[in-house]
C-alpha cells in the first residue's frame, strides 16, 4: 500500500471518528440549535464524502476541500464551547481527532506541491530538424512537410519526427496523409 492510501485511510478514520464525535455532542441538544448543527454535520458528511473521491487519487483539490471541511468541523466546535461550554472526553477526542485531521490535509497537500516541483518534467521535442513529419507543439495532428497547415506553423512551435510511428505516440495523422 502507497504512502498516499496509508494516509487516505488515515483520513478516513479521522473523518470517522470527528463525525461520530460531533454526532455524540449535538444529540445532547434539542430545539432549533439541535435541528441546525444536525443539517451543518449532514452537510461536512456530504461534503467530506465527495472530497474523499478527489482525495483517493491524490488531488490537491480534494486535500484541499478536506482541509477546509476539518477548519470548518473545528470552528464548529469553537461555537459550540463558546455557547455552551461543553467539555468532556467525546468533546475533545473529537477536537483532537479534528486537529489532526487538519495537519494530514495540510501535509498531503504540500507533499503533492513538492512532487509536482520534483517530478516536473518537460516533454522532450525535437525542434528545427526537419523530418518527414512535422506537428506543433500546440496542435493535435501531424502533418507532411508539404501540406499547407505545416506550412503555417511557426518554426518556435515545430516538432519534427523521422518516422510516423513516433509522430503517433503524441498526435493523429492529418487528413494530407490519408
Amino acid at each position: 500500500m502507497g504512502d498516499a492510501k496509508i494516509s487516505y485511510f488515515i483520513t478516513d478514520l479521522i473523518l470517522l471518528i470527528v463525525f461520530l464525535g460531533l454526532t455524540k455532542i449535538i444529540f445532547r441538544y434539542s430545539g432549533l440549535g439541535f435541528l441546525l448543527e444536525l443539517l451543518f454535520v449532514a452537510l461536512l458528511l456530504f461534503i467530506s464524502f465527495v472530497a474523499l473521491i478527489p482525495a483517493y487519487s491524490g488531488s490537491k483539490g480534494g486535500w484541499g476541500v478536506l482541509n477546509g471541511v476539518f477548519i470548518l468541523i473545528l470552528l464548529d466546535l469553537l461555537f459550540i464551547f463558546m455557547k455552551t461550554g461543553t467539555t468532556g472526553v467525546t468533546f475533545l477526542f473529537t477536537l483532537l481527532f479534528a486537529a489532526l485531521g487538519f495537519v494530514l490535509s495540510v501535509l498531503n497537500i504540500k507533499k503533492e506541491e513538492e512532487e509536482k516541483e520534483v517530478g516536473k518534467e518537460e516533454p522532450v521535442y525535437t525542434n528545427f530538424e526537419p523530418g518527414k513529419f512535422v506537428a506543433s507543439k500546440t496542435g493535435t495532428s501531424y502533418h507532411a512537410p508539404k501540406c499547407d497547415w505545416a506550412k503555417k506553423i511557426k518554426k518556435a512551435n515545430q516538432v519534427w519526427f523521422n518516422d510516423e510511428a513516433e509522430a503517433k505516440k503524441d498526435y493523429k495523422p492529418h487528413s494530407c496523409l490519408k
